[in-house]
């Protein structure tokens, strides 16, 4: 006899203790636990459990006479008297359910189907819960199609029925004929913006082949600033000032062409070749020019030479005046004009233009939008050489009769491929038709007729600017290097793309760990929310990281970008075999605020966090590193919808091609 897992309540009376339940298996002829085929586990059980056997075996001679669930060979008896006994209630006929095939006995370990409380099954003499309750007629011929609990557990397999329990009905042509529309026409609205798009942002090809590369290197290689016709005193502050020897290829370009003045110039050369000294150190050495010829003016016509503010103020109308001590305040007209699209641009721009203007005894003025009206008017109380502002400062200023563009013989755009973006072009197109009206404007006076010259700087040349210059200025002449639109060589470049074994966040870490020798990184992320949360999380890791947004006051973003470009804060210490960094890592959280102008000389490693939705982008991205001939790093984190666009740019870079 086989005792199974299963427990069973046996009891004889309702005085009797209750057992642990099990299921007894002897053979057909044994109807009881007494005779020959008394199991061995009666004989050897502990005297209280002898005691409550001797009941059960009792109570089973008492209810022989009740039906009993048994298998298909009989050998299977299952007792429980552990629940009181109710009035049975009377059996309803369930439904047969014919086809199915009839199933006798239950996999161990199955589960029971779920039933309604309450519902008994009319077994005589004993009443139990709905789990216990057993059906005597299985395998007989009342119920021979009989559903078994196996069957009750398979799920039904759901047709996809209508409100009214019907199949839909089947599209009419007109219906099929309108979803064909329908698809067709988002099937051209999706052509049409990528269309749009690639308009926008596609890049001019390059038109260097290898021979004019060659010719263009064997022209360059004799070229110094001695020989580009630059005044002494702005020789003595490229050297001194700025520390430069040699010219870069696209200075050697610019420098006598901007000299000369002949015609609009376009610059195009990528990141890192050093294009803000290249419009500034000629700009600035023509203003010297013009105030030599100012001054001397001013001396043939009786005016005292010594004030330098008699030949820099104009009236209202436009007439220069010899003096500001009459005329409070004076409008201050400059020679040069620079144009840039950020505030830290301004700053930057002003800090190298005040390096070359210190020996050649000019005023530089950098101001921006966010910059306090006190301080505009206390610089505005004296001349102003070389003006460095914002689009929209410049146009507030003209209308407000604070600044005159009357007498302003260079204009730089620089960024010039974010300017004529849609965020700044209506505001350029302004200025540039008020420096041609004001030009037009000119009369025979002491200070001679200067026609003005535009100078567009960019990194990367999208086909919107030449379009751009090509309806408003048709003659300009465009200056390129052979490595545009290519990543700069000394950049080793690398492209993690992300599986399903890690996310963003722990490959970020990852790639820091192995960084620890870099002491200034830059991350860059797509929207400003992706970066708080960046920062914020490599804070709680303890890293030292900053963030940096246009929300952000504007004494806390120079406060974070002073230092990060402060090379006192970084100490080299030379020993053997190389210059080691000893102090601590310091990481920039950044949108492309700072992707683009910005001097980031220090910084050896640039992080992509969110991969860039253009190549322009990532050119402006990578480009933060490896500048001016040094190294750097530069690694893109790529998710699974980044993937396409950076997979083409990495075929580009690692054939060394042109991101076109």
């Amino acid at each position: 006899m086989l005792v199974s897992l299963r427990r069973i309540c046996l009891r004889g009376s309702s005085n009797a203790p209750v057992l642990p339940c099990m299921s007894l298996r002897m053979p057909a002829s044994a109807r009881h636990l007494g005779g020959p085929h008394r199991p061995s586990w009666v004989d050897s059980r502990p005297p209280l459990l002898e005691q409550h056997a001797q009941q059960a075996v009792s109570g089973l001679r008492l209810f022989s006479t009740c039906p009993v669930r048994a298998s298909r060979s009989s050998t299977t008896y299952t007792f429980s008297t552990k629940y009181p006994r109710r009035a049975a209630k009377p059996k309803t006929k369930k439904p047969s359910s014919k086809g199915r095939p009839r199933r006798f006995s239950q996999p161990s370990g199955a589960r029971k189907p779920s039933q309604s409380p309450g519902s008994l099954r009319n077994v005589p003499g004993l009443v139990l819960p709905r789990k216990l309750q057993l059906d005597p007629h299985i395998g007989t011929k009342r119920n021979t199609n009989h559903q078994s609990t196996q069957d009750l557990r398979r799920p039904k397999s759901k047709k996809p029925m209508t409100g009214s329990g019907t199949r839909p009905p089947a599209p009419s042509p007109a219906q099929k004929t309108a979803r064909a529309l329908s698809l067709e026409k988002r099937r051209l609205v999706i052509q049409e913006s990528i269309k749009k798009h690639n308009q926008k942002f596609a890049l001019e090809p390059n038109e260097y082949s290898e021979k004019s590369v060659q010719d263009l290197k064997l022209e360059l290689n004799g070229i110094r600033f001695e020989t580009l016709g630059l005044l002494p005193e702005t020789l003595e502050a490229v050297s001194k000032g700025l520390g430069y020897r040699r010219p870069t290829e696209i200075q050697a370009l610019t420098i006598p062409k901007i000299l000369a003045r002949e015609q609009d110039i376009l610059i195009a050369a990528e990141t890192g070749t050093g294009k803000t000294a290249a419009y500034l150190i000629p700009i600035m050495n023509n203003a010297k020019l013009i105030e030599t010829e100012r001054i001397q003016r001013a001396t043939r016509s009786g005016i005292d030479s010594s004030a330098p503010a008699a030949v820099f103020g104009v009236q209202a109308d436009g007439t220069p005046i010899a003096t500001t001590t009459k005329y409070k305040p004076p409008l201050r007209a400059p020679l040069a004009l620079v144009i840039v699209p950020s505030r830290e641009l301004v700053d930057q721009v002003t800090s190298v233009a005040k390096r070359i203007t210190h020996h050649l005894k000019l005023r530089v003025v950098g101001m921006h939008s966010k910059t306090r009206a006190a301080i505009i008017q206390t610089k505005l109380q004296s001349p102003v050489d070389v003006l460095v502002a914002t689009p929209s400062l410049v146009e507030r200023l003209v209308e407000e009769s604070q600044l005159s563009l009357r007498y302003v013989a260079n204009v730089v755009v620089d960024e010039a491929d974010t300017l004529f973006d849609q965020e700044f072009g209506a505001q350029l197109r302004k200025i540039v038709t008020l420096i041609k009206d004001a030009a037009a404007k000119q009369t025979t006076s002491s200070l001679p007729e200067i026609p003005c010259r535009f100078t567009f700087v960019t990194a990367t040349l999208p086909r919107t600017v030449t379009l751009a210059l090509s309806t408003h200025f048709p003659n300009t002449l465009r200056l390129t290097t052979p490595s545009l639109h290519k990543t700069l060589k000394r950049c080793s470049q690398q492209f993690l793309y992300i599986d399903g074994s890690t996310t963003k966040n722990l490959m970020l870490l990852d790639v820091l760990k192995r960084s620890s020798g870099d002491q200034r990184i830059i991350i860059f992320c797509n929207t400003r929310k992706s970066c708080e949360a960046v920062g914020q999380f490599l804070r709680s890791k303890g890293l030292n990281a900053h963030n940096i947004s246009a929300e952000m006051e504007v004494d806390e973003r120079k406060r974070i970008l002073r230092e990060f470009t402060d090379k006192s804060q970084i100490l080299s210490v030379d020993n053997q075999f190389e210059q080691e960094f000893v102090r601590n890592q310091m990481i920039l959280v950044s949108t492309d605020l700072t992707s683009r102008g910005l001097d980031t000389m220090l910084v050896s490693h640039v992080v992509l966090y969110d991969f860039p939705q253009t190549a322009i982008d990532y050119l402006h991205r990578v480009g933060r590193t490896a500048r001016n001939g040094g190294r750097g790093r530069a690694t893109a984190i790529i998710s699974k919808k980044e993937a396409r666009l950076a997979k083409n740019i990495e075929a580009a870079v690692k054939n060394h091609s042109v991101l076109a």
